[in-house]
């Protein structure tokens, strides 16, 4: 499913944030919506599309989850998670669009918000709130958001209207649209830089994927192509998996006898957490080396996907925070199948899941 996008995305002016369309490509926006559902309440019926090519021109009377190279919503839906390279959300949503790509344009009214992210994010229909970030965010002169709209962008313009706040947090902000308010902070001077605490635990994370590289390449690599071959299924078993075991590691450690049982099984939680976005980097450094057509090596491709993915955990609004638990799960649920997977006598990556 991970295929060669369109020459277009060489026209996109912030390259990074282009390059979100990986991870959404992975589904990870795809989960963002996911997580979102969960932490909303969860969903009543769901609908799954992926594929190069995804285009939805029938009526969906679920909540749409959709993923893919090129991905277009041309019929009503109830509401929509979508990660893609081009992405257009042309129907109307009854519920919430959540969407990211290297390209992404709502056209669509939309009943509740718009949470957008990618290279560049285009809206063009109406909307309760808006929330984007990319390397240009545009609201169209169509567009009408009757609440508030958060922007973050290296160029914002904003042709619409906007009846609430506009929060634009740019270099660049052309407002051109109506407003109600427009607000644009400021960064204090002691936050203008990285703290080198952070920059520290970073680089640590970076070498510790290159150790992990060095000293088990293969059974590294078949968790990195687990993360790959299925993100989304890995996404829901990550989740299931750190709850159940955190439960049941409680449940133990309440008798005396289960404790040092419940203490192994906290260890290896933890572990499974901190090694999760290592190989969600390396799976999603891989991606970026196939969609460029080069043959890098290991460590090259998992510092490329390593240094991404850590510029798209920087983007704010939570979304950065978004992409990072969602990184997590990934990673987390590739471990899980791939030792479930082993347990049972199976060395392929691609075995049947548990």
């Amino acid at each position: 499913m991970f295929s060669c996008l369109p020459c277009r995305y060489e026209n996109l002016s912030f390259n990074i944030l282009c390059t979100i369309r990986s991870v959404m490509h992975m589904e990870r926006l795809l989960c963002i919506v996911l997580l979102v559902s969960l932490l909303a309440g969860g969903v009543s019926a769901l609908e799954f599309r992926s594929g190069d090519r995804v285009v939805v021109d029938k009526p969906v009377n679920d909540d749409l989850f959709a993923s893919g190279g090129q991905v277009s919503v041309d019929a009503p839906v109830k509401s929509v998670v979508v990660i893609g390279g081009l992405v257009d959300i042309n129907g109307p949503v009854s519920g919430d669009v959540v969407a990211a790509g290297g390209q992404v344009t709502v056209n669509g009214n939309v009943g509740g918000k718009i949470v957008a992210a990618g290279g560049r994010v285009t809206v063009n229909g109406k909307a309760d709130n808006l929330v984007a970030a990319g390397g240009q965010v545009a609201i169209g002169k169509g567009a009408m958001i009757s609440r508030d709209a958060a922007v973050v962008g290296r160029q914002v313009v904003n042709e619409g209207d906007v009846a609430g706040t506009l929060y634009a947090e740019t270099d660049g902000l052309i407002n051109a649209g109506s407003v109600g308010t427009v607000v644009m902070p400021e960064k204090p001077s002691d936050e203008k830089g990285l703290p080198v605490l952070l920059v520290l635990v970073t680089l640590g994370f970076a070498i510790l994927g290159c150790i992990i590289i060095r000293l088990f390449p293969r059974q590294g690599k078949v968790i990195a192509d687990r993360v790959r071959s299925a993100p989304l299924l890995n996404f829901a078993y990550g989740i299931a998996g750190v709850l159940v075991t955190a439960v049941v590691t409680l449940i133990i450690a309440v008798t005396i006898i289960g404790f040092p049982v419940a203490l192994l099984l906290g260890m290896g939680l933890i572990a499974v957490l901190v090694l999760a976005p290592v190989f969600t980097s390396w799976a999603f450094g891989d991606w970026l080396t196939s969609l460029m057509k080069k043959e890098w090596s290991m460590y090259l491709s998992f510092l490329l996907g390593f240094v991404v993915l850590h510029l798209l955990f920087a983007i704010p609004f939570l979304v950065g925070l978004l992409l990072r638990v969602i990184a997590v799960a990934i990673g987390a649920g590739a471990i899980f199948i791939v030792i479930w997977n082993y347990w049972k006598g199976s060395s392929s990556p691609n075995a049947a899941h548990p």
